[in-house]
């Protein structure tokens, strides 16, 4: 167990405990640790998700795809914050193949920071919206918090976005979207019927780009 303090049972022995300076963010030293040993054993790629609205929901319907693929660890619920990401992890095995992590904010930063934490491969932000307008100053100030996600992934990763992203930074430069350190994309593309409308009558609503 970790605690801040030390504490005792009512007859005085003593809780098993490891005691750190910050219980928070010892679960997230502990966590990228125990993703970097997954990653060692096995080729295992991390999905960060982000947005306003539909995070868990996309989360759900990630794992339910990949799962045939392979091992696959996803959150329960809605774990997203700076204890539920570590909560996540710490259910992964050393087969895991892909991680699916859902990553919300209450405030600037925490998105980089779940994101310097799992290292993503894959990133995607869902939208951008005013849900929470007030509680970060502005919808500005919400598509920045979504953009460290964007901006903590390295340059042989990808990422996605919806086509309701801004077109600042760093959102104007091109989404990229290919397969991180595998031959082939996690999933195969199946196509069972052909397109009702085709890509020049009709505008995407995903920005993904090689």
């Amino acid at each position: 167990m970790l605690a801040q303090r030390a504490t005792q049972a009512p007859d005085g022995a003593a809780h098993p405990s490891v005691v750190v300076p910050d219980v928070v963010s010892a679960m997230g030293q502990i966590a990228a640790a125990i993703l970097d040993r997954v990653r060692a054993h096995s080729e295992t790629t991390v999905i960060g998700i982000t947005g306003s609205a539909g995070k868990t929901t996309t989360k759900d319907l990630l794992k339910s795809i990949l799962e045939p693929e392979g091992p696959t660890v996803a959150p329960q619920g809605s774990y997203n914050g700076e204890v539920g990401v570590p909560l996540t992890i710490f259910t992964a095995e050393l087969q895991t193949r892909y991680l699916v992590v859902e990553m919300g904010a209450d405030a600037p930063g925490n998105i980089r920071d779940l994101a310097q934490m799992v290292r993503p491969d894959i990133g995607a932000v869902l939208m951008v919206g005013s849900a929470h307008a007030g509680k970060f100053g502005g919808a500005d100030k919400i598509a920045a918090v979504k953009a460290e996600l964007v901006e903590e992934i390295g340059a042989d990763g990808a990422w996605c976005s919806t086509a309701t992203t801004p077109r600042s930074p760093p959102w104007h430069s091109p989404p990229r979207l290919r397969s991180p350190g595998s031959a082939k994309p996690p999933v195969s593309p199946r196509r069972t019927r052909p397109p009702r409308e085709s890509a020049s009558t009709r505008p995407s609503r995903i920005r993904c780009a090689r």
